[in-house]
């Protein structure tokens, strides 16, 4: 019988709400993606993160790219879950409109869940269709 150990860690940092024009202005960059493979990995501090690989479709704001590689923290290896409050989960397969910002060489998803718009089909009960995700971030400067 195998054990399950589960950590929760609070990232213990004030969280403002901001609307997706702020966030978008307040980013590197902000692309449409969808995500293809998400892996399950130790970081060097044995903590545990998600690698994940995406494939831009359009970019809103920032260098044009055909893929992203974007790294979040928590995940599940070797019977062992942990978790980080605050931080989004992205779904393998999922399309996203992402607030992206590089920390220490590596992208990172900014704003918690609001950095992470999954884009679903119209009158689907969570997400946003894609022409209401792109609407929402209008006149964000496009560098």
């Amino acid at each position: 019988m195998s054990t399950l150990w589960l950590w929760l860690v609070g990232a213990h940092a004030l969280h403002l709400e901001l609307s997706p024009g702020e966030l978008c202005e307040a980013v590197d960059q902000v692309v449409v993606a969808q995500v293809i493979d998400v892996e399950h990995r130790y970081a060097l501090d044995g903590t545990l993160e998600r690698l994940v690989h995406a494939t831009v479709e359009q970019t809103v704001k920032g260098p044009q790219r055909a893929s992203v590689e974007l790294v979040l923290p928590g995940g599940t290896m070797d019977g062992v879950r942990y978790l980080v409050s605050d931080t989004v989960s992205l779904m393998e397969g999922g399309r996203y409109l992402l607030f992206l910002h590089p920390q220490d060489g590596r992208l990172h998803v900014q704003g918690g869940e609001q950095g992470a718009v999954r884009i679903t089909r119209q009158g689907a009960r969570r997400g946003m269709s894609l022409q209401a995700a792109l609407a929402s971030v209008e006149g964000c400067d496009a560098r």
